[in-house]
């Protein structure tokens, strides 16, 4: 039996790494669905996909999420009135106006759940919840509360020769017509000249901003992966989809 030459005993220096460098920044992460931008369209999206599939969901947006909670934001979603009122904006007969109603028929259920989710999200979720830039938060409601209100309606008032005053309501539509006086008699402070208005009882609205929030929260909790400002921008460089 030889004996082993020292020189091939293994010693730490065998398995230092010759050319120690950095790990290199990835350009790729393989997703199957892949959304860009976190306004109210692309997160029901990706909350609907989250709810009824496997799939496994990357949301990109180019400003930071925490910017736009406290009010630092460009986003549309911020800026939208929040009307869900399809008779109110006088859409025609046809395609679009069956869908605005088919929409606005089920968006009650469609709030609870996301509201229900956003309670769920938990740490993780809580810090994308609507915080007022003024902090005059309603005290009154929950932190994931969107501002759904469907009772009421919404009233057009109308004054001589206008779009409002010589519109007719399509089939479709409970629209009702107000004369002067009882216009009056539910907004005191409409200007004399008006001469009456069509009343909506059906419509309703929503708080956008909040809604958007607590989509987000919702969707956190759903395990949907969010890539905003420079971590969009700058750390991945393209998407690898399958």
């Amino acid at each position: 039996m030889t004996r082993a030459s020292s020189s091939t005993t293994p010693t730490e220096e065998t398995f230092a790494p010759q050319n120690p460098s950095p790990p290199p920044i990835p350009t790729s992460i393989p997703k199957d669905v892949v959304i860009i931008g976190a306004g109210l369209a692309g997160l029901s999206t990706a909350l609907h996909l989250a709810r009824t599939s496997t799939h496994h969901i990357t949301i990109l947006d180019g400003q930071k999420l925490n910017d736009q909670v406290e009010g630092k934001t460009t986003a549309g979603s911020f800026a939208a009135a929040g009307m869900l009122a399809p008779h109110s904006e006088r859409l025609p007969t046809g395609p679009l106006l069956d869908l605005c109603l088919k929409s606005r028929d089920i968006y009650s259920d469609f709030v609870s759940a996301v509201e229900d989710m956003a309670q769920k999200s938990g740490a993780e979720g809580f810090p994308f919840l609507y915080k007022s830039p003024n902090g005059d938060d309603d005290d009154n409601k929950t932190p994931w509360d969107v501002g759904y209100i469907s009772s009421g309606g919404f009233l057009a008032p109308a004054f001589a020769g206008d779009v409002v005053a010589t519109w007719a309501p399509p089939p479709s539509s409970n629209a009702i017509w107000l004369d002067k006086n009882q216009v009056r008699e539910l907004e005191p402070r409409l200007h004399g000249d008006v001469v009456g208005g069509w009343w909506f009882p059906e419509d309703a609205s929503v708080d956008a901003r909040k809604l958007t929030c607590s989509l987000r929260a919702a969707c956190v909790g759903m395990g949907v992966q969010f890539l905003c400002g420079e971590e969009c921008g700058g750390l991945v460089k393209s998407l690898e989809l399958g």
